[in-house]
């Protein structure tokens, strides 16, 4: 093998590594943003729900932008979709884990059915589990952050020696 193969194979590596060490860290920001926006607007539904009844698109109205609206949940609830439909077109957009998922489906497929204080209960389940999770997430951030960026770098590095 040539010393020019090695050096353009050592630098694509290199390259790859890295650029696996950024997609990993971009995607552990947008996982913690994914949850944050679907705690907002749970705390946004418990609001309007304890004040006055608002309905799923009043709700999507108020909402405004961020992921939710890039994935098209907002959109889709504002034009008179339910909140189980929309999010079940909408939540392979999301970055959660299949149990908040299906935690969310769950809820947004029974919303509207019973009485508001059996809604605001069975919200406030949703929300405190779904809060827990995005703790978690955040705490968990910055540790796997830097062990993607540290391993990234280590692989690329470990590679270029073995090739030179």
């Amino acid at each position: 093998m040539s010393t020019a193969a090695s050096i353009l194979g050592a630098a694509l590596i290199l390259t790859a590594s890295l650029l696996f060490g950024r997609g990993f860290v971009a995607y552990v920001k947008r996982r913690a943003e994914d949850y944050r926006a679907v705690t907002d607007f749970l705390e946004l539904m418990r609001s309007e729900i304890a004040e006055r009844l608002a309905t799923p698109a009043e709700l999507a109205a108020r909402s405004g932008d961020g992921v939710l609206a890039e994935i098209g949940f907002l959109g889709r609830v504002a034009a008179g979709a339910s909140l189980g439909d929309a999010f079940r077109e909408c939540s392979s957009g999301l970055s959660l884990s299949a149990a908040d998922t299906e935690l969310l489906q769950s809820y947004f497929d029974g919303f509207g059915v019973g009485s508001v204080e059996g809604e605001l209960g069975r919200l406030d389940a949703a929300l405190s589990e779904l809060s827990a999770s995005e703790r978690a997430v955040r705490e968990d951030a910055p540790s796997r952050i830097k062990l993607a960026v540290t391993l990234s770098v280590l692989f690329a590095l470990g590679t270029v020696i073995l090739l030179l």
